[in-house]
This record gives C-alpha cells, structure tokens and sequence, in this order.
C-alpha cells in the first residue's frame, strides 16, 4: 500500500496465511494468519511489510451501520480511540476462514436478498467477537458505562459524532468549540460528555490523532518534519515537540531514526 488509505468504515482484515504490518495512526499492528483484526478505517492506516502473502480478504462496514448493531458501548469506544481488535483463536480462525470464503463467494453477483444475509452474519461475528474480549477483560465500571442512564441520542450518540468530527479533521485548526457546534453543545458539556464518554479530554483526542499522522508519516516518508508537524495540525514547532515528546518518550529526529526502514 504506498499510500495511507482513510475511509468512514470499520475495515476487518483476514489472511489465510503469512502476515502483515499495518502502521494504524502511529502503531505497528501485525496481523498473523487467520487473525481476524478490525479497525476503525477513519485513522490513517497503511500496510508496510508482509510475508508469505498471496491474497487476503478485507470486508468494510459503513461506520454508522456498525454503531447501529447494539454491540457494547466499550466495543465501539476502543475502535474510537484507535485500538486495533483480534481474535487470535485456532479454532475461531478456521472457522473464520470458511465464513470469509463463504462470504465473499455469495457476494458475487449476489441479490439483495442475498447481500442482506450476509451482513447479517457479520453482524453476528461481531456479537461474538465483542462477547469473547468481554468474557476474557473481566468487568469493570467505566465513565462509557454511566452515560447508559442517559438516553443514547443526548449522549453516547453525541460523544461518538465529536471523535468522527475529529478524526475526519484533526489536521485543521480545529477547537473545542468548533468540535462542539459539530454536535450543536455548548462547549463545557461537549468536553464534560466526551470526557465521561471516553476517559480523555477532546484536546487529548486531537493531539493524539495529530502525534498518530506524525509518527505515520516519519516512518513511510522522508518529508521535513517542520512539513509534517504543521501538515498534521500543530499550529507551533515548540507545542508540536512538546505533545510529540510527552506522547512517544523521544524527539520526532530519533523516532524517525529508530523505526523508519
């Protein structure tokens, strides 16, 4: 992939054999043989290695759709904040493998009759995967979890648009107020609910989506740093070397050092 790839989709990734190196933000996630791994497709993502592999399959769900499927809220809030999910069970890979084939096959020339089985099934991988992560994290109370006395659309709804908004333009001079009036709230309740929501403040958020495209692009380019930091939103070289130092431990010189191949 010689160029970062960003869509408004969860994008679920499946290799039959050999591997992969996604840079996803500024992280490397490897993806082995018949690991189901989903991400959320917003984040700036881009293969950078591979071995032993000769074709795999990538299935991509509308984002909106995605939140529309009851899965639990901490499902919807890792992809939010960037985490990469995988099942990495033996047994759930074959039987992964089967229903990706499976899928693709009926997807061919299918009806909508057809494609909507389909996504019933995927939907229904889904509540599994999302069912397996939570029986392996033994429950906790999070601040996503206390918002649930509160109707979705005034909340969790509102919480989810203000990380979309982000994402979709963190390379911009964006504020908290502008990030607020893209879900029409008053500044402190915007940062209150996404606080609650997500555990990070909305400025949090943007920096590190701003540090995730800086990383990407000192590794897989050779542009000037100066260009990176202010075509990734840092409106200061002082403010962009503080954030990029407090969030990866090292300078942005020896971090391109230290991973670009």
């Amino acid at each position: 992939m010689p160029r970062p790839d960003r869509h408004e989709e969860v994008e679920i990734n499946f290799l039959n054999e050999g591997s992969l190196v996604y840079i996803l933000g500024g992280d490397h996630i490897r993806i082995g043989a018949r690991q189901l791994t989903l991400f959320w497709a917003a984040l700036p993502h881009q293969i950078v290695s591979f071995s032993g592999v000769t074709s795999y399959f990538v299935v991509t769900i509308p984002f909106d759709q995605f939140l529309q499927w009851g899965l639990p809220e901490s499902f919807h809030t890792q992809l939010l904040v960037g985490d990469a999910l995988t099942c990495d069970d033996p047994r759930q890979g074959a039987i992964d493998a089967m229903l990706l084939q499976r899928w693709h096959d009926d997807l061919i020339g299918a009806s909508e009759e057809v494609r909507e089985i389909v996504l019933l099934e995927i939907q229904a991988r889904m509540m599994r995967l999302s069912q397996s992560m939570q029986r392996a994290t033994p429950k906790q109370s999070t601040a996503a979890e206390d918002t649930r006395s509160k109707p979705l659309g005034s909340t969790l709804e509102k919480a989810e648009r203000m990380a979309c908004f982000i994402a979709r333009n963190f390379a911009k001079p964006i504020r908290v107020a502008d990030v607020a009036s893209s879900v029409d709230l008053h500044p402190d309740y915007a940062a209150t609910t996404f606080r609650k929501t997500f555990g990070v403040t909305l400025n949090t958020q943007i920096a590190r989506h701003r540090v995730a495209e800086v990383q990407r692009r000192l590794i897989t380019t050779d542009q000037p740093i100066i260009d990176i930091a202010y075509g990734a939103g840092f409106e200061s070289i002082s403010s962009f070397n503080r954030t990029f130092r407090n969030s990866t431990g090292m300078t942005p010189r020896a971090y391109r050092k230290q991973f670009q191949r």
